[in-house]
């Protein structure tokens, strides 16, 4: 089912950086948060093993070591715990609405099943991921060059994450859920394209299907 988008009047001017990892379910519940919010965010994933960005989070406030972590450049904020941060995103960005509960209380379906199901899928970092080896001296530096269409609940927009966890790949996470005006934005890039659609402007690659 496609999540409704909230109406949003404007966009947040800076980043929002989740840390994260695919298979957890409570970083699900974060995502889902900002698929309704209508909100970009850039991913950085934290799969076990991670050689970049776990050590990143670390720097920038994740005393704990729990994900997701959150850090929104617009307020400063930085923070962990997932229903902390679902119901932050809602006050800051949420244009006064009320926060849906049922994004705290339908994690054990929405987060844990599909995790069981893909078990150890998005999990740990691929031994032999390149990314990790070569950028982790400029992974702060450098915005990702690839972009990810996508809405929280799309099975097949699902396999592409774990592959990009599992690559240890940072990327822009650009929600395009039902209601969202980024539905006429990837349409004016590929008029047939459909969520999951990725693009990597380093490579020039631009395609559809998981």
């Amino acid at each position: 089912v496609q999540p409704e988008c909230a109406t949003r009047s404007s966009n947040p001017k800076k980043p929002i950086t989740l840390y994260e990892f695919e298979a957890c379910p409570f970083c699900r519940r974060v995502r889902e948060t900002a698929t309704q919010l209508d909100l970009e965010l850039i991913i950085k994933p934290c799969p076990k093993d991670s050689l970049v960005h776990r050590e990143e989070a670390l720097a920038k406030g994740n005393v704990k070591g729990t994900y997701p972590f959150l850090v929104d450049e617009n307020t400063g904020m930085a923070m962990s715990e997932s229903e902390d941060i679902a119901r932050y995103l809602w006050s800051e960005y949420g244009e006064n609405t009320e926060f849906p509960e049922a994004i705290v209380t339908t994690t054990i379906v929405t987060g844990w099943m599909p995790t069981l199901l893909r078990a150890g899928r998005g999990m740990t970092r691929y031994a032999n991921a390149t990314y990790s080896k070569v950028s982790k001296v400029h992974a702060t530096e450098t915005a990702p060059h690839i972009t990810l269409y996508n809405y929280e609940g799309n099975q097949f927009a699902r396999l592409v994450r774990e592959a990009l966890c599992e690559l240890e790949l940072p990327y822009v996470l650009k929600n395009a859920g039902k209601g969202s005006g980024r539905r006429d934005e990837l349409r004016k890039i590929d008029q047939d394209a459909a969520v999951p659609y990725l693009i990597d402007t380093k490579t020039g690659t631009q395609l559809g299907e998981s």
